[in-house]
């Protein structure tokens, strides 16, 4: 699904290239079953090329309490600093795309096995390869 909302060629996308921009992309996970409960992903970011869906539960306190970053497990501050870039006309270097993927594979893995939800720890991963790459 990520790819697919990834499609600029399908008119999905809308980065800021085509005059409309989105304010984020979101995939919902709903649970047939099992014990396994819904998760929803959120790229935190108005642009889904850039940056990882990262895996949000709601219900879950967990998700936003106890790791220092604000009551929106830091997702306010992510999105205004994908959007600082996206302004500047910055790229995306090729390595750290790759640890964003990573990051959005371990979110897919934690909601096949039905693990915690991941979404603030995410957050800050993702905050922190912006800063150790210097986009």
């Amino acid at each position: 699904m990520a790819g697919v909302l990834r499609d600029e060629e399908s008119g999905i996308c809308f980065r800021s290239t085509h005059g409309f921009m989105s304010t984020g992309s979101q995939i919902s996970w709903l649970a047939r079953g099992g014990g396994h409960t819904a998760s929803h992903f959120f790229t935190a970011a108005s642009d889904p090329l850039v940056a990882c869906y990262k895996r949000w539960t709601f219900g879950d306190p967990a998700a936003a309490a106890g790791d220092g970053l604000a009551g929106d497990g830091g997702s306010l501050a992510l999105w205004r600093r994908w959007r600082s870039i996206d302004l500047a006309g910055r790229s995306v270097p090729e390595a750290m795309r790759r640890a964003l993927l990573e990051i959005e594979a371990e979110a897919v893995s934690a909601a096949e096995r039905g693990g915690a939800s991941e979404f603030s720890g995410s957050v800050a991963r993702e905050l922190e390869l912006i800063s150790s790459f210097a986009v």
